[in-house]
Order: structure tokens, then C-alpha cells, then sequence
């Protein structure tokens, strides 16, 4: 999940036409996947999404400080499945991987008084000690 060699994820600067904005990405990269299973009808389809982003103002680290998602690891029975990876890099270049296991199990509700559960969950992961210049 964290390979460097990737062209522009080690980089950490930007284009002074982006100054003013709350976060700038510095790199991001789209990969879709479609592999016939040996033997089989069945052809997966994988996805991969990875971006680094520049926090430059407070609206961008509460914007970053939570996320939200549904649940991870393999679907039963088949290889689908969601993997999902965070890790902050401080401005002295220090990095932390935060761990998903430490996200809370939210319940959706049809109302906003909490009367009318669903059968429907999510999850919610917070970060702390995001600031100003670090790197997610």
C-alpha cells in the first residue's frame, strides 16, 4: 500500500499559484484492474485510489481530521473486498500510520431524532494531531 517508488509521492512541493488554497494534492494516482480468474467466469475488478495531500490551512486539517467508510477487508465467499490505509507525514518528515482498527462503529439512522434505525452501519475514523503542513 505505501510504495515510494511511485513518481511524485515523495514530492512535497507545489506551483505558487496554489498558495492560497486550503489543501493543494501533490500527487495522486487511479488504477482499475480487471484479471479473469484461472479456470473460472469470474473476472475481478480492482481499484486503486492513492493521493498525498498538503494541509495548508485549519478548513483543510477538519476536513481531514475524520472519515468516514464502510466496512473493510474481504466480502465472504468471494475476493472482493476494501482495504483502506492512512498515514500522516509531518513536516519534519517524521510518519505515522494511523491504525483503522481504531474506527467506531456508527448506525445510520432514516431520521434525524434517532427514532428510525436502519440495518445499515459505517464507520468513522478520527485523526488527532493533524496541523497546518502536514501530509496525508
Amino acid at each position: 500500500m505505501w510504495r515510494k517508488e511511485m513518481a511524485g509521492f515523495d514530492n512535497s512541493q507545489f506551483p505558487d499559484k496554489w498558495k492560497g488554497e486550503a489543501a493543494v494534492i501533490l500527487a495522486r494516482d487511479v488504477v482499475y484492474e480487471y484479471k479473469k480468474q484461472a479456470m473460472s467466469s469470474r473476472v475481478n475488478n480492482d481499484y486503486y485510489f492513492r493521493q498525498r495531500v498538503l494541509l495548508l490551512d485549519k478548513s483543510a486539517v477538519k476536513d481531514f481530521s475524520e472519515f468516514s467508510f464502510r466496512e473493510l477487508g474481504y466480502t465472504s465467499g468471494s475476493r472482493d473486498g476494501i482495504f483502506m490505509g492512512i498515514k500522516v507525514v509531518k513536516p519534519d518528515g517524521t510518519e505515522k500510520e494511523i491504525n483503522i482498527d481504531d474506527a467506531v462503529q456508527m448506525q445510520k439512522f432514516r431520521d434525524g431524532k434517532e427514532n428510525r434505525q436502519l440495518n445499515s452501519t459505517y464507520n468513522k475514523l478520527a485523526i488527532d494531531d493533524l496541523e497546518t503542513g502536514d501530509i496525508i
